[in-house]
């Protein structure tokens, strides 16, 4: 099992993931929007917005799309993609 990814949630290299308008969905007891593949994360290292994208690991949950999970990467200017770290969302 791997921990749910949430906006804010950091990457390897530094920055962050990126909020999305729309409707959201929260969890963990901060009460953070969940973060989904094919949302925006920003990366540090390469000064860019790129795309959160799966890594290989169990099924999603499927709530407005499928939700993120930690060490899934981010698809920005870097040659080797970043991973996500999930801590925010606790054990979620």
């Amino acid at each position: 099992m791997r921990r749910i990814a949430v906006v804010g949630d950091r990457l390897e290299r530094g920055g962050e993931i990126l909020p999305y308008a729309g409707p959201t969905f929260t969890i963990g007891d901060g009460d953070y929007q969940v973060a989904l593949i094919g949302g925006a994360a920003y990366c540090e290292a390469c000064k860019s917005t790129g795309t959160v994208a799966k890594a290989g690991g169990p099924g999603r949950i499927d709530f407005m799309g499928e939700t993120a999970a930690d060490r899934d990467i981010v698809l920005c200017g870097c040659a080797s993609p970043p991973h996500i770290i999930a801590t925010l969302a606790g054990e979620s």
